[in-house]
């Protein structure tokens, strides 16, 4: 594990992981409730020869800098962050790869800064605020985080250590805030048209997290994007048994198109 300092405003001390040898660098953005419970370890060996892989964890999470909450707006402040991370670490592009809440963050960062940016990967992709499907759930994360599976508090109090609850608390607290006070359809504001790096979206009709329509309402925003839906998968395709190495063959192409260019 490093450490990078990031420069004003934020100042904020983030650790990461680096992973794989050399060649183009792929940053991994981790979802809602950090890195470990989804990782990315079988990706990383097969690209290895080809790709190094840069896993931050974001302010709130590992042993990051800590945060109270999170704001309506966490997911551009947190693009604005990992664009800082990048300058930190010295890297001008990338393809960034993000998972779930990550997805969200790679898509912002995309709007922001294209030209930072080889490809974009969004996995298990949120593109409504809106989740009344998952409200009991987020509701539970938000004020009965015990009540989780017990393999699922072990891992995240392995990455997060005592502060696991509040990890779980933030993220689940601000999508409730989300369904509540945010008054786009989106969580772009109209924007994602706009999204210019190539594109892959990586997504299971199985997902909990996601609304009946989203997934495809958001593809329609992306026309010149690839698009896999798999029939399973549930919320991390490619971590899933079923869909792993399907998902690991996608990046691996998708990766290769973008070196040639």
């Amino acid at each position: 594990m490093s450490f990078v300092r990031l420069s004003a405003p934020s100042y904020a001390m983030l650790s990461y992981e680096r992973l794989g040898g050399a060649g183009i660098p792929i940053l991994f953005l981790h979802g809602g409730w950090g890195y470990s419970l989804y990782p990315i370890e079988h990706q990383a060996a097969a690209l290895a020869p080809h790709c190094q892989f840069f896993i931050p964890s974001r302010s709130g999470y590992g042993k990051s800098t800590r945060v109270s909450h999170f704001d309506l707006n966490f997911h551009q402040m947190a693009a604005l962050e990992m664009l800082a991370f990048l300058d930190a670490c010295k890297i001008h592009r990338c393809v960034a790869w993000g998972h779930s809440d990550g997805a969200v963050i790679a898509a912002w960062m995309g709007l922001v800064a294209p030209e930072r940016f080889y490809g974009l990967i969004l996995e298990a992709f949120h593109f409504s605020p809106k989740k009344p499907a998952s409200a009991d759930f987020f509701l539970q994360g938000a004020t009965r985080p015990d009540e989780l599976k017990e393999n699922v508090r072990l891992i995240l109090e392995a990455e997060h250590g005592n502060d696991w609850r509040e990890v779980v608390r933030r993220n689940c607290e601000v999508w409730l805030r989300l369904g509540r006070e945010q008054r786009e359809d989106d969580l772009f504001g109209g924007r994602l048209s706009g999204l210019k790096p190539s594109t892959l979206v990586l997504h299971s009709q199985d997902d909990p997290r996601s609304e009946a329509q989203e997934i495809e309402t958001a593809v329609k925003q992306l026309p010149h994007a690839a698009f896999q839906l798999f029939e399973t998968g549930a919320h991390s395709p490619h971590s899933h048994q079923q869909t792993k190495e399907k998902c690991t063959r996608l990046i691996q192409r998708f990766v290769s198109e973008i070196a040639l260019t």
